[in-house]
């Protein structure tokens, strides 16, 4: 083919080169927002499930961090109002022994005392009733303890079997308490603390 000819064929072949580019361009542009739709749909449900994901192990993590929490606090109920057992059940009165045992006394109060805020912080209506708890409880053991010092330390085994030390059960009021923690976990836990403390009542 001559050079004429191959120069008249030229806008055949440019317009030919132009139609091609311009489809090439349509495709690329579907294409790509197809992909895009794609990636991005992707990315979304990834960032939905992680967001979820981070939300349920923060929701795991406070509640153990919570129950831990209330375990904590009333096991420290527990021994201050199990102290005056302790001092009954000394077995001498030698001034490490007595040391011992009152330094253990005022570490279990400022425990409790520790416990007692926290609880506080974390439910107002649980708060309450642990303060009733330890109001029911705090006069028997200050009773109980001073005569528990009073008396002479135990020289045998079947002196360990002190008895009851005071009148009023400590169980009914830690079965209360462990009621009331109840309403800390849960669906339970959205409840007001108003409707809470008409249902412990």
């Amino acid at each position: 083919m001559g050079t004429v000819g191959v120069i008249g064929q030229l806008p055949n072949i440019h317009g030919a080169a132009l139609s091609l580019a311009n489809g090439a361009n349509a495709t690329g542009t579907s294409g790509g927002a197809l992909t895009l739709s794609i990636v991005t749909a992707v990315l979304g449900s990834s960032l939905v499930a992680g967001l979820v994901t981070a939300l349920l192990t923060g929701l795991r993590g406070a509640a153990t961090a919570r129950r831990d929490g209330y375990a904590a606090a009333i096991e420290a109920l527990v021994a201050w109002a199990e102290f005056p057992y302790r001092v009954r059940r000394r077995t001498d009165d030698d001034p490490e022994t007595l040391r011992r045992l009152a330094d253990l006394g005022h570490d279990l109060q400022e425990k409790l005392a520790r416990y007692r805020s926290w609880v506080a912080a974390e439910s107002s209506a649980v708060g309450g009733e642990f303060d009733a708890v330890i109001g029911e409880v705090r006069g028997n053991v200050g009773t109980a303890t001073g005569a528990a010092w009073q008396a002479s330390p135990v020289s045998s085994a079947v002196e360990m079997n002190v008895g009851q030390l005071y009148g009023p059960d400590v169980t009914d009021s830690l079965d209360r308490l462990q009621r009331a923690v109840r309403w800390r976990f849960g669906v339970r836990r959205l409840a007001p603390a108003r409707f809470v403390v008409r249902r412990l009542s």
